[in-house]
């Protein structure tokens, strides 16, 4: 049986190179708390918090 990964290479100038792998996470559907389209996340909603599209978060998100 082959078991794909995902991998997720991050480069910073402090700690050079990291890499970081995933086995396949289970997906939930939810609808966006923004624009109202449906969308799949890789973890549970709480009720209570909105959820955003890949979309809208990145409006949402704050700098770092």
């Amino acid at each position: 049986m082959i078991l794909l990964l995902s991998i997720i290479i991050c480069i910073t100038s402090f700690e050079g190179v990291r890499i970081m792998s995933f086995g396949s996470r289970p997906m939930n559907k939810i609808t966006c708390a923004d624009c109202g389209k449906e969308s799949e996340v890789p973890f549970v909603p709480q009720e209570g918090r909105p959820v955003y599209c890949r979309d809208c978060y990145q409006k949402h998100r704050t700098n770092r």
